[in-house]
């Protein structure tokens, strides 16, 4: 969703450097996009979802919001060129030198507003090059959509000496550090919306789970005990409601049938139909959280 906001800032946030001005615009775009959607949705509401398939709950889980600023400081504040002169002064200025490259990162639990906001630096050094690469990378590329009038994995590539700090910033998004900064808040959403999922298909299924409990599992998505306790990690909300829906499904079956017979997946079919094609989504988001490298 684009922010309907304007960059203007106060001047304490201006004069406050770089950071403060990437934080501050990253959550007025944060805040504006947050308060559209309690308009739309009211956190915690249920949806009416209509178009709902066979054997899906109703859709309750909330969203994290991300909403990022960047600009490029080079003894001063250097957005996205207006034309090809301001694109032409900004490049120059970076001629044999250093600058930085920060993004302001906001996330919002759309359930609480509870906030983080953050800044990332990274320092790009700059080699040697002639007014007439200026023009014709300006000419041949248009990088009037870039904050700092250049993409570093674009042929002005070839004029960096130097990266210090996340490279990914550069290229316009600090995923590295926004991941380490989601856990938290993943592990908020989990615990407060995998019990309620659970209460919802146990009244469903004709099951009583004596606890639901969330962890931090690196290799199973979840368990369920004999004396009737469930048990999550908390990766699943790293997937969408469909498996999310699916897990539930599987740990509750377990209160019918302790073991993955033929019994047990038909408990689990009379709940989701489409339980394999579920299953296999599921082990396709294990693969990906493995490559991705989450923590």
């Amino acid at each position: 969703m684009p922010p309907r906001v304007d960059e203007d800032m106060p001047s304490r946030v201006a004069s406050g450097g770089p950071a403060s001005i990437v934080r501050y615009l990253a959550e007025k775009k944060a805040l504006d996009v947050f308060e559209r959607i309690r308009e739309r949705r009211p956190p915690g509401a249920l949806d009416d979802n209509p178009g709902a398939a066979p054997g899906d709950a109703p859709e309750r889980l909330p969203h994290l919001l991300v909403a990022a600023d960047t600009i490029v400081w080079c003894d001063r504040l250097i957005g996205k060129p207006a034309d090809e002169l301001d694109a032409f002064l900004a490049l120059s200025s970076y001629r044999n030198r250093a600058h930085e490259v920060w993004s302001g990162v906001s996330l919002v639990d759309l359930a609480t507003g509870d906030t983080d906001t953050f800044a990332v630096c990274t320092r790009v050094t700059m080699g040697d090059y002639s007014d007439d690469d200026i023009w014709r990378y300006i000419r041949e590329e248009r990088p009037f959509d870039k904050a700092g009038s250049y993409a570093i994995q674009s042929s002005w590539g070839a004029h960096v000496i130097s990266v210090d700090g996340d490279y990914e910033n550069v290229i316009g998004f600090p995923w590295p550090v926004v991941k380490a900064h989601l856990i938290p808040l993943l592990k908020n959403v989990a615990r407060r919306e995998l019990p309620e999922r659970t209460r919802e298909w146990a009244a469903r299924m004709g099951v009583r789970p004596t606890k639901v409990s969330v962890g931090s599992a690196r290799k199973r998505w979840g368990s369920c005990k004999q004396d009737g306790g469930i048990r999550y990690t908390w990766r699943i909300m790293l997937g969408n409601e469909r498996l999310v829906d699916y897990l539930v499904v599987h740990e509750l079956a377990h209160l019918k049938q302790m073991n993955h017979s033929k019994r047990f997946w038909a408990v689990v079919e009379a709940a989701l139909p489409d339980f394999k094609a579920r299953r296999k989504e599921l082990r396709a988001l294990y693969n990906s959280i493995e490559s991705e490298g989450w923590g």
